[in-house]
């Protein structure tokens, strides 16, 4: 509507932590600017007020190449992106990773890959087992150590109005978000050290071979396998209570 970001800034209850919240008019964005010219500059040219203002600026987008999402990628500096260990979950991955790829040569997106994150990770099954190796053998340094396990606190925290920390400290959802922060914040610090294409090899995947990742199709594990050990390396969100 025209209205700057500042005045949309929501404070909240919690220091130095601000929202731009979204609203339904936004599932519409595609169709009302379709015709708009620089269209995919919308939000990288709203953001440009304020980011001087944050450390960090987090845009949280749905798991699909639309406007939106190719707003967000245009104003970053660089994109996380969450993977569930499911087959299609990781074919969704490699069509993210392809379609990167052209709008960097069709759009001259700059943005890097920070990092790719497993999430609602299940250790209790074979092929969740499978999905994480073989995501970790193709991406190696680009996927976090962190691995957030699946969590019900996790579930509970957004209908209290909390944040996983508030609710429930001592969580494994806590505990494993706490570490993806430091190591984000840790990617990060390294990418200002080193320069913007040196994120702990995040930066150096080759768009062009995520189809090496894609395994054929196969039929479903015959039931659960043991649960993980819970022996985790240092940083990682190990399964335990």
């Amino acid at each position: 509507d025209g209205l700057p970001i500042v005045r949309a800034i929501r404070r909240t209850g919690l220091d130095k932590l601000d929202l731009v919240t979204g609203s339904m008019e936004l599932a519409n964005v595609d169709i009302m600017l379709a015709n708009v010219a620089g269209r995919e500059n919308r939000l990288r040219d709203a953001l440009h007020t304020v980011r001087d203002q944050y450390d960090f600026v987090v845009l949280d987008c749905a798991p699909r190449l639309s406007l939106l999402p190719v707003n967000a990628l245009v104003a970053a500096d660089g994109y996380l992106v969450p993977v569930i260990s499911h087959y299609l979950a990781m074919e969704g991955l490699v069509n993210l990773t392809e379609a990167v790829g052209l709008m960097r040569q069709g759009l001259g997106i700059k943005a890097e890959l920070l990092g790719i994150l497993l999430t609602m990770v299940d250790y209790r099954t074979k092929s969740s087992l499978e999905i994480m190796k073989l995501i970790r053998d193709h991406y190696q340094d680009a996927v976090f150590q962190t691995e957030i396990r699946m969590n019900v606190r996790l579930q509970e925290a957004p209908s209290h109005g909390k944040t996983i920390f508030q609710y429930d400290w001592a969580s494994s959802g806590a505990r494993g978000y706490w570490n993806l922060s430091s190591e984000v914040i840790e990617r990060c610090q390294q990418r200002i050290t080193h320069g913007e294409n040196r994120t702990t090899g995040a930066t150096d995947i080759r768009f062009d071979n995520a189809e090496a990742i894609r395994p054929e199709a196969k039929p479903a594990p015959q039931g659960p396998v043991s649960a993980h050990d819970g022996a985790g390396d240092a940083g990682t969100a190990a399964p335990g209570n």
